[in-house]
């Protein structure tokens, strides 16, 4: 038995859909797991706090390697030091928003997360914390950018 003409061709077309749908859902990047994202966070909050301790030149050897290329230790600690100091001691952080991207505009492909937290000093009581994550394949969720506005 033979369908007619334009059944034949409804068929061919829902096929084409379930086939597009299946190879697109293939090719998609799969989430980042709650306990991947996780652990970006506790590794940013980590950082974070050798920032809060005035443990600057740590924190720039716990940064990713895009960061420590982009900026050598001593003006790092220059930097940081003018910023943060004034800023006076953290009274509080929240996370605000967390989230994967697989590219990042001027960065080489990979990982990265891009961790936002609301945050209040002694010296200013609302501040917004960005902090962009690389995932290196051996050290993990590392630090690659800071800003603070």
């Amino acid at each position: 038995m033979t369908l007619p003409a334009k059944p034949r061709l409804a068929l061919r077309l829902l096929f084409l859909v379930i086939l597009t749908a299946c190879a697109l859902a293939l090719a998609l990047p799969a989430a980042a797991t709650d306990k991947d994202l996780q652990a970006g966070q506790d590794s940013a909050l980590a950082w974070l706090n050798l920032i809060d301790q005035g443990q600057y030149a740590q924190s720039w050897r716990e940064a990713g390697q895009l960061f420590q290329k982009a900026m050598s230790q001593e003006k790092w600690v220059n930097t940081i030091s003018i910023i943060h100091n004034p800023l006076g001691k953290a009274a509080g952080r929240k996370i605000a928003a967390a989230k994967t991207e697989k590219s990042l505009p001027g960065a080489p492909k990979g990982e990265y997360m891009l961790v936002q937290l609301q945050s209040s000093y002694a010296n200013k009581k609302t501040a917004l914390e960005t902090l962009t994550m690389a995932k290196e394949p051996q050290r993990g969720w590392r630090v690659v950018g800071y800003f603070i506005k």
